[in-house]
């Protein structure tokens, strides 16, 4: 019987996985283990999406999820493209956003 609902691990090396989402209140053992982490935090990308992460992979030296980074492991923003392609994934249109108009 599939899962009605899913996770998308992604990692920072590209490679991600699919998971089962825990209907019985495993989300933390779940979370743990697909992340392969003792901690985690949570963040609401939208009210319909929560992105989790390795809450202490940096002060343990856990690799920068370059994609999600600058050089210097800051975060950077998403691409307007990248904005589109997550928002379609769960089913969200992305309005669109005229040129800035000078006088």
């Amino acid at each position: 019987m599939l899962a009605t609902n899913l996770a998308l691990v992604i990692r920072p090396d590209a490679t991600f996985d699919v998971i089962d989402w825990p209907a019985d209140g495993a989300t933390l053992r779940t979370l743990y283990t697909a992340l392969n982490c003792d901690y985690v935090d949570m963040v609401d990308v939208s009210p319909e999406l929560s992105m989790w992460l390795d809450d202490s992979g940096i002060t343990i030296g856990s690799p920068v999820n370059i994609p999600a980074t600058n050089h210097r492991g800051d975060t950077i923003g998403l691409t307007r493209e990248q904005c589109d392609m997550v928002l379609g994934i769960i089913g969200i249109e992305t309005p669109t956003i005229p040129h800035q108009h000078t006088k």
